[in-house]
């Protein structure tokens, strides 16, 4: 079997990022850099995390432009102790399955993981932390053992 050339394989990255930006998934960084980091990965999770959260992917609301990071951002309202603002974007399946606390909290490290500069994001770590935190105190259902 022939291999692909080079410029074959360029054409191939190419398309690919390009895929990947329109999705919304690409870290800010990236598009000023071209440079790919831990804290890129961080940026592209926390847009999955917001996508199960709204049940929606990345580039689904609005125009092209209007990626969900931005969307997320705008209607975000702290002050809503219930569901942060968010209650019109909620996923219908999950909406009524949600634990206030634990949904908070996992919003809050959702947008910390989109945060726009790379240093200002978690590490991976650290998200795994947060959680495992999430699910053992707020978020699932408890089992106590005798």
């Amino acid at each position: 079997m022939k291999e692909p050339s080079k410029e074959s394989n360029k054409s191939i990255l190419i398309e690919l990022i390009s895929l990947l930006i329109s999705q919304g998934y690409i870290a800010p960084e990236y598009l000023q850099t071209g440079l790919l980091s831990e804290k890129s990965d961080v940026y592209s999770f926390g847009v999955v995390m917001l996508e199960l959260i709204t049940g929606t992917q990345g580039c689904e609301i609005g125009t092209d432009e209007m990626f969900l990071v931005k969307e997320v951002k705008r209607v975000i309202d702290q002050n809503d102790t219930e569901y942060y603002g968010l209650r019109d974007m909620i996923d219908h399946k999950i909406v009524n399955q949600l634990r206030n606390v634990g949904f908070i909290k996992f919003v809050q490290l959702a947008l910390h993981c989109v945060e726009y500069s790379a240093s200002d994001r978690p590490s991976m770590y650290e998200i795994r932390t947060r959680l495992d935190i999430i699910l053992l105190h707020d978020g699932s259902e408890r089992t106590d053992s005798c």
